[in-house]
C-alpha cells in the first residue's frame, strides 16, 4: 500500500466512507495544513463542531467567528458551522485570517 500524508488519507477516507461531519472535518484538515495551531471543538468528543486558533484568538462557534479574548463578533456567517461545506468553511476562515488570492497562491507554491 502506498504511504500517504495525513491529508491524503483523510480525504480518501471521508470520500469513500463519509461521516456526518465529513465536510467540516475535511475543511479542518485542509486548513490545518496552512494554520498549524488550528484545532477543533467537539461537543460529543467525536465530531467537528467548531474551529479555534488560539494563537490568533479566533473561534468559529455556531454562526459567528469571534475574537476569543474580547468575545467580539468579527464575522457572522449565513449558516451554522456544522451546516457549511468544506469550500464555504475554507473560504470564510481564509478571508477572516486576511488571506488574499496572492497569499493563497504563494502557499500552494504557484508563481
Amino acid at each position: 500500500m502506498k504511504k500517504r500524508s495525513l491529508l491524503e488519507q483523510h480525504v480518501l477516507e471521508q470520500t469513500l466512507f463519509p461521516s456526518e461531519d465529513s465536510e467540516q472535518w475535511l475543511a479542518y484538515v485542509c486548513l490545518k495544513e496552512i494554520y498549524p495551531d488550528l484545532t477543533y471543538w467537539s461537543y460529543d468528543g467525536y465530531y467537528c463542531h467548531a474551529l479555534a486558533d488560539y494563537s490568533v484568538n479566533l473561534v468559529w462557534l455556531k454562526d459567528e467567528i469571534i475574537d476569543w479574548s474580547t468575545k467580539e463578533v468579527l464575522h457572522k456567517t449565513d449558516k451554522m458551522f456544522w451546516d457549511s461545506s468544506r469550500a464555504e468553511i475554507c473560504k470564510v476562515w481564509l478571508r477572516v485570517n486576511g488571506e488574499t488570492y496572492k497569499t493563497k497562491r504563494e502557499w500552494l507554491g504557484f508563481k
